[in-house]
């Protein structure tokens, strides 16, 4: 079975920690888990996937001054990747090449903001299991994002 028989949508979450260098450029680091649900009822040797990874970004956000602060990331990272199925586990573990974020952050606070994102990961599997060939993933979110800025805005 392929890892789309084994594993459906899940939920996750990620941390980012950035440094402004400028008004509009965040530099820093992200780290994220997700966990996948199963594909379907019909998959009784299906258990459980999960997945943590962790990498480098810059974001650029597009206005200042304002209360909703649209912003795009890219990055680059990490990922370790662990399979069970019907109690072996596998795991898979890569370079995380690509990391594209758009979303933005509407402040309701001087501090405190929250906003919508979506992302695209796409990365190689170079590190398998016995007999498996290296892989290409793609893994795409949708969410909230909360975000406590220490200066304000």
């Amino acid at each position: 079975l392929d890892f789309p028989d084994r594993a459906g949508p899940g939920f996750g979450v990620s941390g980012h920690l950035g440094v402004g260098v400028s008004r509009s450029v965040v530099l820093g680091g992200w780290a994220d888990y997700l966990s996948f649900g199963e594909a379907n009822d019909d998959c009784a040797t299906c258990d459980d996937a999960s997945s943590i990874a962790f990498g480098a970004f810059v974001r650029y956000h597009l206005v200042q001054g304002v209360r909703f602060d649209p912003w795009m990331a890219v990055g680059a990272g990490y990922r370790m990747l662990d399979v069970n199925v019907g109690g072996d586990c596998m795991s898979y573990s890569g370079i995380e090449w690509l990391k594209l974020q758009v979303g933005g952050d509407w402040y309701a606070l001087s501090q405190v903001a929250f906003g919508p994102f979506a992302e695209l990961n796409l990365g190689s599997f170079t590190d398998l299991p016995e007999g498996r060939d290296v892989s290409v993933y793609g893994t795409g979110l949708i969410g909230v994002r909360l975000t406590l800025d220490v200066r304000g805005k």
